[in-house]
């Protein structure tokens, strides 16, 4: 739509440098005088790409529909005044029947349903919309955002439980199904099985906390694939409410980092609503977070199809390893292999049909790890190559992240009708860190902790490295886990804690929300990182037992270090005022350390100025005039005698929050020294919204 025309020769340019794809912007507009007489009318888009593929020497291939649409063509409701590409809507309201797809404009040659081109709809409203989502896509495409989350596939499953069964065990087996045969093993799973996770009974219903925190945790860390299987709709995904969009999608915060979304579930990619924005599309347009793009159903769906159609889609988007077909391609072929059947056609792809994925282009081999069984408390190292198409890469030089995890766990869940569930767990972390690639080398050291599981032959290694250029993966499976060594270690860890932006003295004042920074070391055997039962690296505020923050998942080694590292967590959600935190970390022997701290957190209701003095006081020379401020603020001193006379006005200085100083050599504002005796000064301070002083009281004495 002309709408959106900007954006879209955005995307034009991209598409022709960076991918060599021949591409082409059609106002709809024009296709309505073409081939409607200038009526809105969805056919004449149809009509349109019939004509291409017939008559143009070269025909399209990828089709991108660049504008929102409503079933309500005639604007009845009153709610839209522009349909900027209509959808095709069938003429029934059966549940299971009625459909809006955009697969039928991609039906052009004969009767059957199989697609001549790959489609794909940006269904945006706003100009900002459209560039928020070519924006996303440009710096996906051409960015340097490297980082493990290129590596890891996250997989979510409904759990048995519905108003009307007990017994609805099939999201969890096709979940199951998919991440064992159909998920690359290139790629680090992340499994949220609801039926993994304690149930809370609210006012509201069945809830799973639990699940959403760990849920948000991997979408705010960053994953390549985001895949659900369950029930859901246009709001939110489960009955226990995982995923909600109203409480959660203010808390996605994966910027550089963004997810391509798989759900197989109900209508969560409801497009064509005229009044409200279904939670597919506020993912998609979303500014610098959310999604990159979805595969998400527009209608009601069956467990059943869907399960088929994730299973066939994943196999055709990822071929080989470390090999990815555009999206647009792998829906395609999904569907020409499916024959396109009613459920299948709800399915659409959100998003630009030309984008591939980051998958990680190059290879790590695993030359070597010694001792080669992981046992308790051994130093392990591995060695290894990076290649490209099988060869060394002697000329690669950058950083490599390797992660060690502890032998899969075999699980199982019985529901209340008594059928038994199996699956499989990932690994408990043992290591994770950086290193450096040298000349296509590294060489990698770290310390098995003793919570590991005696026996186990499914232990892993994996690694994902990058440059300034290019990145890849690589990955050793089927690691035996047993044994112990004879390493003496009694000491726990030391911890120091801080805050970013601040040299943190115990009780200073903090701003909203600020990032704790958590150094940790453990100079004989590294820190315990399972987050096994009692060995977690846990967070207290306020003696709130019932509520410890588990900051296990966010310790990463040094580069190049298996024996000191550090935790970075914002600390949300803590009212103005005094606050005592009591962190506790373990070293892999299990030997524990704890340190105390206490801090206060700045109200941004009014701005104040706390424990105001100078120093020294007396003072000979000069003095600093310190101060701790709640808000960012202009701040500037004057001094005065103690009749009122103003004697310096000391430069404004741009205030953070906490502790500041001004220093102060003595002199009056004519560069004189000053008498002895007493004076004052006052401290003004002015933010956008605020203003507030203090006065105090100093001698002058030589």
């Amino acid at each position: 739509h002309r709408d959106f025309y900007n954006a879209a020769m955005a995307l034009k340019n991209l598409r022709e440098t960076h991918d060599r794809l021949e591409t082409m912007v059609v106002d709809v507009t024009d296709v309505y005088d073409q081939f409607s007489g200038g009526l809105l009318d969805p056919t004449a888009i149809r009509d349109f790409l019939k004509y291409t593929f017939f008559n143009w020497r070269r025909r399209p291939y990828y089709v991108l529909l660049f504008g929102d649409g409503s079933y309500d063509y005639k604007n009845i409701l009153g709610y839209m005044d522009e349909n900027w590409i209509p959808p095709y809507e069938t003429n029934t309201i059966s549940k299971y029947s009625s459909l809006t797809t955009d697969d039928w404009f991609a039906c052009v040659n004969g009767d059957d349903l199989l697609m001549e081109f790959a489609i794909g709809r940006i269904p945006v409203r706003t100009t900002v919309e459209a560039e928020n989502v070519v924006k996303k896509i440009v710096s996906y495409a051409t960015g340097k955002q490297y980082g493990p989350w290129r590596n890891t596939f996250t997989i979510v499953a409904d759990d048995e439980i519905t108003p009307k069964s007990s017994n609805e065990t099939i999201h969890t087996r096709d979940a199951e199904n998919i991440a064992e045969r159909h998920v690359p093993k290139i790629f680090d799973l992340q499994k949220v099985y609801l039926m993994e996770y304690p149930v809370v009974y609210e006012p509201a219903g069945r809830r799973k906390p639990r699940a959403n925190e760990d849920l948000l945790k991997y979408i705010n860390q960053g994953t390549l694939v985001l895949n659900f299987l369950g029930h859901g709709n246009e709001y939110l995904w489960t009955h226990e409410r995982v995923l909600l969009d109203t409480r959660d999608f203010p808390r996605i915060h994966n910027q550089g980092r963004l997810a391509f979304w798989i759900a197989a579930t109900c209508s969560f990619a409801r497009w064509d609503l005229p009044n409200e924005q279904s939670f597919a599309e506020k993912l998609l347009v979303a500014e610098n977070r959310g999604a990159i793009a979805l595969c998400a159903a527009a209608r009601d769906v069956s467990a059943f199809g869907n399960s088929k159609l994730n299973r066939i889609f994943l196999d055709s988007l990822f071929p080989l390893p470390h090999q990815v077909r555009r999206l647009g391609d792998a829906m395609r072929r999904t569907k020409v292999y499916t024959g396109n059947t009613i459920n299948d056609r709800k399915f659409l792809i959100l998003g630009d049909p030309t984008l591939r994925l980051a998958v990680p282009q190059l290879e790590a081999r695993v030359d070597s790890i010694l001792p080669d069984s992981l046992k308790a408390l051994s130093k392990i190292t591995v060695k290894g190559t990076i290649l490209e198409n099988a060869e060394p890469m002697s000329d690669f030089n950058g950083s490599i992240w390797l992660q060690c995890f502890d032998s899969k766990k075999f699980a199982s869940d019985t529901t209340p009708s008594g059928s038994v569930v199996n699956y499989i767990l990932p690994g408990n972390p043992i290591f994770r860190g950086e290193a450096k690639v040298t000349d296509g080398q590294f060489n990698i050291n770290f310390i098995v902790p003793k919570d590991i599981t005696y026996g186990g032959q499914l232990g892993r290694v994996s690694l994902y490295f990058w440059n300034d250029e290019i990145d890849g993966s690589g990955s050793k499976d089927s690691l035996i886990v047993d044994g112990s060594s004879n390493l003496v270690d009694t000491q726990g860890p030391t911890i120091e804690v801080g805050f970013d932006g601040y040299q943190f003295a115990d009780g200073d004042l903090l701003e909203e929300n600020p990032l704790l920074i958590v150094n940790i070391s453990d100079d004989k055997s590294g820190i315990n990182i399972t987050g096994e039962i009692g060995h977690k690296i846990t967070l207290t505020i306020d003696d709130d037992l019932s509520h410890k923050i588990d900051l296990t998942p966010y310790f990463r080694y040094d580069v190049n270090s298996y024996l000191k590292g550090k935790i970075e967590y914002t600390l949300t959600n803590l009212l103005p005022g005094e606050h005592t935190g009591v962190l506790k970390a373990w070293d892999n022997s299990n030997n524990s350390a704890t340190v105390s701290f206490n801090f206060r957190i700045a109200s941004s209701d009014a701005l104040t100025l706390e424990r105001v003095m100078n120093y020294p006081n007396p003072f000979s020379n000069g003095t600093s005039f310190t101060f701790e401020i709640n808000q960012p603020a202009e701040v500037e001193v004057k001094v005065y005698t103690l009749s009122g006379r103003l004697i310096r006005r000391l430069d404004s200085i741009t205030a953070e929050v906490g502790f500041n100083a001004i220093d102060w050599d003595g002199l009056d504002q004519d560069g004189d020294v000053i008498a002895n005796g007493v004076y004052l000064y006052k401290i003004f301070a002015k933010s956008a919204k605020f203003r507030c002083e203090k006065i105090g009281k100093m001698i002058k004495m030589k």
